[in-house]
């Protein structure tokens, strides 16, 4: 609306009202909704009055603007009193309060709304469908949505591309995600929006495999992706997959023309980090123009595991920068106190937990709980464990792992049977520490017991990191053979960490080079470049006097370009 036209409604007050609108409804309808676009409640106000004191306020196409105007400055009981006052309502004045009611999250009433609808004997087109359709995902009314679905499949409604991403929304919304994918595979001509419901939903549902299977599905059908999709796929692939279909999406990314995106590099960025890759991380948080906190985040949770002494570094450029630190990071710079044992340091982030109010967080405390128990100070873990008034199950395996740290196994496994008395179900990462506890203290009768029990008690299936327990708690008890066995009868491959669990304990039975020999060709096979288990066999043959095998492995690296990694010192 232009200026000059705005001033004149302006003046409408000083003009007889049948001489503005010569009785005549649909002006005022026109201008209600141009003053609500002008957002002057004022005025509405005003034309409201005008069209009551003229008689109009019943009629459906006034009455539809003012539902639409009333939605808009969130006034849901003039909206209401409106439709309420149009003593016929058509489609289109039914469908505006069903839409107002969803716009203002008051979903419950948009679906009674709707419902009303076939009292008055008004038919809904396809439309019509799609608020209700929201209301009913919103509001996880899967009865009704169904009803709705059926109503549309007997109308002749799912044709329409909007309608059906409607009905696979609430599906997905709701929880049924097979009938979601049937409505998904019905779609004929699926548009981005079908794509990345579908996608989305699997991510939202745990189900991040599933979903990047789908985003290659999209791929081969070549539809465009967008910057949502692609920064969600690369979140859930950096959980479950591996770094090679990572390096894809990363070229994807490029080809896309949105390296340039912050929200992008940062989701690569967190996707480098979770893969361990250092390197890469730093470079691709060096190029970006805008580093939030998250990209902060992320990279000092990098060099957390790794380079502890360069994650406190970063943090200090990032308090530089003046880009307050969260919880995440706080739980980074934890990790990293912890690997340094810096008492003070970790003290120190203690203090800043404190004064940022981050005391209640769970993550927070787990990892509190989790440095001081690494540096020995078992007590204060204690304390801060005893201090929690509400304890998840990451706050209880943070403290049953700090009881098998410092050698009370015993009190561990009664840490372990007070949670199961709370009325918390375990989960994996409570079972690594309860079997890590049974393997330092020696405990092998209930180490054997707990991880049987997994399967059968508690519906588990054991992980390859539980198999490393089992096979790190027979090294240290010096079984190596039972160990072999164990591996052998493994349900699925074993990996690196397995193997270099039965390799460290090989000193406990030097007798039996057999064994070495197996954990070393092993990790041979499957870490073929990395020159430490060569190394590591060549000098078991060495102490076992066993010169002329000792020589073959190191012709044998020689031959294969490997060269035994110099060490250092950062001191």
């Amino acid at each position: 609306m232009s200026s000059q036209n705005a001033t004149k409604i302006c003046q409408f007050r000083n003009i007889p009202a049948h001489q503005l609108f010569d009785k005549i409804p649909t002006p005022i309808s026109s201008i209600i909704l141009s003053i609500g676009n002008l957002g002057s409640n004022e005025l509405n106000h005003c034309v409201h009055a005008v069209a009551i004191k003229l008689g109009y306020e019943s009629d459906a196409s006034v009455a539809t603007a003012l539902v639409g105007f009333y939605s808009s400055v969130n006034k849901l009981g003039s909206a209401k009193r409106a439709y309420d006052s149009a003593p016929t309502k058509d489609l289109i004045l039914c469908s505006s309060l069903v839409s107002a009611f969803c716009k203002n999250a008051r979903f419950v009433e948009a679906i009674d709304t709707f419902r009303s609808m076939r009292d008055l004997n008004i038919c809904p087109n396809g439309v019509s469908l799609l608020s209700p359709l929201t209301a009913c995902a919103n509001s996880r009314a899967l009865l009704c949505g169904k009803q709705i679905h059926g109503f549309a499949v007997a109308k002749g409604c799912c044709s329409d591309a909007r309608v059906q991403n409607s009905i696979l929304d609430m599906y997905l919304k709701c929880g049924e995600l097979d009938v979601a994918m049937l409505v998904f595979d019905g779609i004929n001509a699926k548009d981005g929006i079908s794509w990345k419901n579908m996608i989305l939903g699997l991510i939202a549902s745990g189900q991040p495999v599933k979903a990047v299977l789908l985003f290659s599905r999209m791929r081969s059908c070549m539809v465009e992706v967008d910057e949502m999709i692609l920064r969600n796929v690369i979140g859930a692939w950096s959980q479950v997959g591996d770094l090679k279909f990572g390096f894809g999406l990363h070229c994807l990314v490029i080809k896309s023309g949105l390296s340039v995106s912050v929200p992008i590099g940062t989701s690569l960025l967190k996707m480098y980090a979770e893969f361990r890759e250092v390197e890469t991380a730093q470079a691709l948080f060096n190029q970006l123009a805008y580093r939030d906190h998250i990209a902060w985040s992320a990279i000092i949770s990098v060099y957390s595991q790794r380079m502890p002494v360069l994650a406190l570094e970063l943090f200090m450029q990032m308090e530089s920068a003046k880009i307050e630190a969260n919880e995440i990071t706080l739980v980074s710079l934890l990790q990293a106190c912890s690997s340094m044992e810096a008492q003070e340091l970790g003290r120190s982030v203690h203090a800043r937990t404190l004064r940022l109010y981050y005391d209640s967080n769970m993550f927070i405390n787990s990892a509190l709980i989790d440095f001081y128990c690494k540096i020995g100070r078992l007590r204060q873990g204690e304390i801060l464990f005893g201090k929690l008034q509400h304890r998840d199950v990451v706050c209880w395996s943070s403290m049953i792992k700090g009881y098998g740290i410092n050698g009370q196994g015993e009190q561990a496994i009664k840490t372990f049977t007070s949670m199961l008395d709370h009325g918390l179900m375990p989960n994996e990462v409570v079972f690594v520490s309860l079997l890590s506890a049974c393997a330092h203290c020696g405990l092998l009768d209930e180490g054997w017991k707990w991880f049987y029990s997994m399967e059968e008690k508690f519906d588990i299936s054991p992980t390859l990191t539980h198999y490393t327990c089992i096979v790190d708690m027979l090294g240290r008890l010096g079984d190596l053979g039972r160990a072999v066995e164990f591996i052998q009868r493994m349900p699925m491959e074993p990996d690196m960490f397995v193997w270099n669990a039965l390799l460290s304990w090989f000193r406990t039975a030097h007798d039996n080079i057999k064994i070495a020999e197996i954990a070393v060709e092993e990790l041979m096979r499957l870490d073929p470049n990395n020159p430490t288990y060569y190394v590591t066999l060549a000098n078991i043959y060495s102490k076992l006097g066993q010169w002329e095998d000792a020589e073959g492995v190191r012709l044998l690296m020689e031959d294969r370009g490997l060269r035994k990694i110099t060490g250092y010192s950062m001191v």
